[in-house]
């Protein structure tokens, strides 16, 4: 949806945005995301970018530094000490003079030129407060390995069934999964983004959001890419994150508590159980590699949408990469919240004593 009037009439009434982009070591994308933001079709007075560095140690700021000689948008590199993406937000937040606070990531595809013009736009004709965004990990030029990932994570099993981030709806929905856009007021309450969390900050702090009665505007036209990992070690790094940060939200949040999200966990202890049974007895041993078999072929079916061989024969171990990561994150997270919990009831009792 790009709003109900021209671009040219609907000039004096656009707000002034506020972009704010987390960074670390972000050298190989930086540069072509922020010559994507420069093509936007809209005013660069009405723009400024906070980038946000978490200390990078390989050429990402003098890629920046480079690329600000010959451009004309108000750009802004501000240290962020502690590193994490949520202390970044808040950051950006402290010094935004923006309408509207817009969260984009470093390593990221904009398919359009319109992106910033039309989410402005829905801002003013749908008195938005919230703008959510679909983000598939569909970028060009994806290699080979990159487009498993991609095609594993767009599955119905590689990503949350309430989630609208491969959705292509339009209309208002839950912000927990795709709220980036805010409008500025909604952070004067001193309301900000919970440091505690590495990762789904993002996802707790819209479900905060959603308590007050929220409501996200999600629409095709807000769309943008999303790079996926290019080797084993970066995507089970990425995945542990996305699962302690998700053990993390429900140990802050248990009402949002949703067992989809622990079927990683529970997949994983199976697979350990029987595998262990498998070194002591043959129907075990036989069990397990039906298991493992009837585990790939579900892989293949959901992922049909591969036309190659290799993708298809593949897919299955990506997923279980994929869940791996996310379970190995699910439990140490849960982990730290019993240990949080313990060690406060032991100071709770220790106080009363």
């Amino acid at each position: 949806m790009g709003g109900h009037c021209a671009f040219s009439d609907c000039l004096e009434s656009l707000p002034f945005i506020t972009i704010i982009i987390p960074v670390f070591n972000e050298e190989e994308y930086i540069g072509e995301t922020l010559d994507q933001l420069e093509k936007q079709i809209y005013p660069q007075h009405l723009m400024e970018i906070f980038l946000i560095d978490g200390g990078s140690t390989d050429k990402t700021i003098h890629v920046i530094a480079k690329w600000c000689e010959n451009s004309g948008l108000t750009i802004k590199v501000i240290s962020n000490v502690n590193r994490i993406s949520s202390t970044a937000r808040n950051i950006g937040i402290n010094s935004a003079q923006g309408e509207y606070i817009l969260f984009i990531d470093a390593h990221v595809f904009i398919p359009s030129n319109d992106l910033i013009r039309n989410m402005a736009n829905s801002a003013r004709t749908m008195n938005a407060m919230v703008l959510g965004r679909a983000q598939p990990l569909t970028p060009p030029e994806l290699n080979d390995f990159q487009t498993i990932v991609a095609g594993v994570r767009g599955s119905l099993l590689g990503h949350s069934t309430k989630s609208y981030i491969y959705s292509d709806h339009e209309g208002w929905v839950s912000p927990v999964s795709i709220g980036v856009m805010y409008h500025h007021s909604i952070f004067e309450n001193s309301e900000r983004f919970d440091e505690f969390f590495d990762a789904a900050e993002d996802v707790e702090f819209n479900y905060r959001l959603e308590s007050k009665g929220y409501k996200a505007f999600l629409s095709p036209d807000f769309k943008i890419s999303y790079y996926p990992r290019k080797n084993l070690s970066g995507l089970f790094k990425q995945m542990f994150r996305y699962g302690l940060g998700r053990a993390r939200f429900t140990n802050k949040h248990f009402k949002g508590f949703q067992w989809e999200i622990f079927m990683p966990v529970a997949a994983l202890f199976s697979l350990l159980i029987v595998g262990s049974l498998a070194f002591n007895k043959d129907t075990f041993f036989a069990f397990l590699v039906l298991t493992a078999t009837g585990y790939s072929l579900l892989i293949i079916y959901f992922l049909g949408v591969f036309f190659k061989t290799r993708h298809l024969l593949l897919s299955p171990f990506f997923l279980l990469l994929v869940h791996i990561g996310l379970a190995c994150g699910l439990l140490a997270g849960l982990i730290e919240g019993v240990s949080i919990k313990l060690a406060n009831m032991k100071g709770f009792f220790y106080e009363r004593n």
